[in-house]
């Protein structure tokens, strides 16, 4: 518990960093365009490609960085393209995918 605690105080003070927020602003760019391509395997079933990038932010900056880049990625996908927008997807994704 302790190990996850510091995990996320570490990544919490990455947002203090230049670097970090400029390579987090890259990778939203790139989650913005990746979310406009995806593969229609199925009328139900639609594999995208945007989660490399947000997984990717998460692996380099810590979970705070990465939950936060997501949700701004989903937003501005949403805001770009408006579709069906599932806002428990977004959360679920944050707090679970991000912090592993």
């Amino acid at each position: 518990m302790l190990q996850m605690k510091k995990q996320f105080a570490d990544s919490f003070e990455e947002l203090k960093n230049l670097r970090t927020l400029v390579v987090t602003a890259l990778l939203i760019a790139i989650a913005v365009v990746l979310g406009f391509f995806s593969v229609q395997l199925t009328e139900n079933l639609k594999i995208g490609f945007s989660f490399i990038a947000n997984e990717l932010t998460a692996m380099l900056f810590g979970p705070v960085v990465g939950g936060i880049m997501g949700g701004v990625a989903d937003i501005i996908k949403y805001l770009l393209k408006p579709t069906v927008y599932i806002q428990c997807d977004t959360r679920s994704s944050d707090l679970w995918c991000d912090a592993l």
